[in-house]
Formats: structure tokens, C-alpha cells, sequence
């Protein structure tokens, strides 16, 4: 059953608030170590964060999202199912850790980026339990928690930011603050959940682990294929270019990345109406995304066109006269924005549900 408008109302408004202050603090944060590490030290800062933000996605897979479903549908099933998806984060956050470790070690000759590694490698497992608390917070529609959680994280990880350059900490002390990040709000989630749901305990059951999988992978693959696909130009990059290459395109390319997550967060909230009229009024839904499209375009167009124009003094504003190279790069990538915006709007189709109607009906819109 759809939830009363109000409750509606109050998700999309935290989600809104919250994506609204989180990326404009990834965007400072963006610039501020831009500015301090300078092309090549951007580049290699840049293909670490790429390793720690494929491994969140992997971190996904999909079992949020049957998580949150299954408990929707019956909370008194909300210890069992923590303790699954809890135990398979456990798991998952081990190999990522390894993987982290030693991909980088392998792939780049920075002694700074070999012992960045580390810290890095501890906030992937940060990253993966904060999901397993934010996914409560999702499934008993508490997005407000959710929304001031990533707020926080984010701020505090500016202010750490500003300290590392301060003291001159380098790269490493950049993925420490990234680290201390994440744990810190690991903590507070961990806390929350505890007092006001349930005292989180691990299961270490393999047929639960496999039901859970095999509907995540069914459904959540396709999800984390293309979010994966977002940092295989700065893998490329890497060995085929320099460091500095590696910083330039990622110092245009992370900017798109935060502006596309609005869509995408925004689509939240909406699922529950996508679902529910995919059944009950295909013809209203068909409308309501008619709508979307048009709004937008309506916000998409008019930025790629003011950009497209404006980029070199954009650029020399934000990241200063050593960043002017990618303003060519930046012409060029805005113009994804008008078809990406949409894009992250209607994939919200693909989450899973008892059916694939609103997947099929969203094959169907462009007949």
C-alpha cells in the first residue's frame, strides 16, 4: 500500500535537502584538493577513490534493495535479515579490502599511493557497513536520517580535508580523512539502529546468503555494471597516460558524476508511485514521465548551453590557470547531463519488485 502524501512529502524533501548540501560539499571538497595537489597528485588521488567507489558499488549488488523490500513486507524479519546482509558485507569488505591493497600496489609506482592504499582499503569497509544501517533507515522510510547521516559525512570530511592541507599530510592523510569519515559514521548508524530497532548480530547462514544473492544478482547486476562502468575511463587513463591525464579528466568528469546523482537520488522516493501505477493507471504514469522528461530538459539544456560557453573562465574560477587543459574535455561532457538526467530517473524501473512491469513498461515508453 502507498504511503500517506506526507510521508511522501517528508522523504523527498530530506532526500532533496540532503543530496542538495552533501554534493555541494563533494564539490568543494573536489576543488579544495584539486587546487592542493595539483594535476599529477589529483590524477593519482583520483584512480584511488575510483578503486574505493567501485567496491561501494559492488558493496550494492542489489541486496539493499531486496533488504529493504523483504523488510517493508514483514519488519519482524528485520534481525534475521541484518544479520544476513551484515555477514555478506563481512565477507564482501575482506576481498574489496585485498583487492583494494594490492590492485594498487600492482598498478602505480607512488610510494604515497602505495600507503594510501591502506587507509583506503578501511574506508571501503566503512562504506559497506554504513549501507548495511542506511538500508533500515531506507526500508522503515526514515530518509531523514539517512539524508543528515550523508550530510555529515560529507562535512566532516571537508574539515578534514582542510586540516590535512594545512598540515601537509599528502595523499595519505587525504584517504586517512576519508577513513575517519566513514567510521565515524559507521558508528552513529550502528548506534541508531541499536536503540531504536534492533541490536544488529551477524548470521553466518549460507542458504540465507544464497537466497539473498541469487535474487541481488538477478536484479542488481545490470545496476552495478553501469555504475562500475563510471570509473573504467580513469582505469584506462591510467595505463595509458599520465597522472596528469588522470587528473584532468577527473577534475570535469567528478563534477558531472555529483550533478548526475541528483536524479538518481531523487528517484527514491518516487519508486513506490512508479510501482504502484505501472499496475493501477499506466496512462497516468505514462504522464508523470512525460513531465519529468520535460523538467529535465528544462534544467539540463540551458546548464550545457551556459557551460559550453563559459567553460575556460569555469574552470580557471574552480580549479585555476594548471587545470585549463580539461575545458575542452568539459564542452564535451556537459552534453551528457540532458541524457543522463532522465536516464537515472527511469532506471529507478529496474529496482526490484514483485514483477518486472515497471521495467517492461519502461522498455515500452519509447514506442
Amino acid at each position: 500500500m502507498l504511503k500517506k502524501p506526507p510521508v511522501i512529502i517528508k522523504n523527498l524533501v530530506s532526500v532533496t535537502l540532503g543530496q542538495l548540501f552533501s554534493g555541494l560539499l563533494v564539490l568543494a571538497s573536489i576543488v579544495v584538493i584539486a587546487r592542493y595537489l595539483g594535476t599529477n597528485g589529483f590524477g593519482d588521488y583520483s584512480y584511488i577513490i575510483a578503486f574505493v567507489n567501485i567496491f561501494q558499488f559492488i558493496a550494492d549488488l542489489g541486496l539493499a534493495t531486496i533488504f529493504i523490500r523483504e523488510v517493508s513486507r514483514d519488519k519482524t524479519r528485520l534481525g534475521q535479515l541484518l544479520g544476513t546482509l551484515k555477514s555478506l558485507y563481512w565477507v564482501f569488505s575482506f576481498f574489496s579490502m585485498m583487492i583494494i591493497i594490492f590492485g594498487i600496489r600492482l598498478t602505480t609506482d607512488h610510494p604515497d599511493a602505495h600507503l594510501a592504499a591502506y587507509p583506503a582499503a578501511i574506508a571501503t569497509i566503512a562504506l559497506f557497513h554504513m549501507l548495511s544501517y542506511s538500508t533500515v533507515f531506507r526500508a522503515f522510510e526514515e530518509m531523514e536520517i539517512n539524508s543528515a547521516g550523508l550530510v555529515l559525512y560529507r562535512l566532516v570530511f571537508f574539515l578534514l580535508v582542510l586540516l590535512v592541507i594545512k598540515l601537509q599530510m599528502g595523499i595519505i592523510g587525504l584517504m586517512t580523512a576519508l577513513a575517519l569519515s566513514g567510521i565515524l559514521l559507521w558508528g552513529i548508524f550502528y548506534i541508531i539502529v541499536s536503540k531504536k530497532y534492533i541490536r544488529p548480530k551477524l548470521s553466518f547462514n549460507l542458504s540465507s546468503w544464497w537466497l539473498m544473492l541469487r535474487e541481488a544478482l538477478s536484479t542488481g547486476g545490470t545496476i552495478v555494471l553501469r555504475k562500475t562502468l563510471w570509473y573504467l575511463d580513469t582505469f584506462m587513463l591510467k595505463a595509458l597516460a599520465t597522472s596528469a591525464a588522470v587528473g584532468l579528466f577527473n577534475s570535469v568528469y567528478q563534477i558531472v558524476q555529483v550533478l548526475y546523482l541528483v536524479p538518481w537520488t531523487l528517484g527514491v522516493p518516487f519508486f513506490p508511485i512508479f510501482s504502484r501505477l505501472s499496475k493501477t493507471n499506466p496512462r497516468q504514469l505514462h504522464r508523470m514521465l512525460n513531465s519529468l522528461l520535460k523538467c529535465t530538459w528544462l534544467i539540463t539544456l540551458p546548464l550545457a548551453i551556459w557551460t559550453t560557453f563559459t567553460t575556460p573562465y569555469i574552470i580557471k574560477a574552480v580549479y585555476g590557470v594548471n587545470f585549463l587543459p580539461a575545458a575542452d574535455g568539459l564542452r564535451l561532457i556537459i552534453w551528457t547531463l540532458p541524457f543522463l538526467f532522465p536516464t537515472a530517473l527511469f532506471f529507478s524501473f529496474s529496482r526490484p519488485s514483485e514483477d518486472k512491469g515497471p521495467i517492461l513498461f519502461a522498455l515500452r515508453l519509447p514506442s
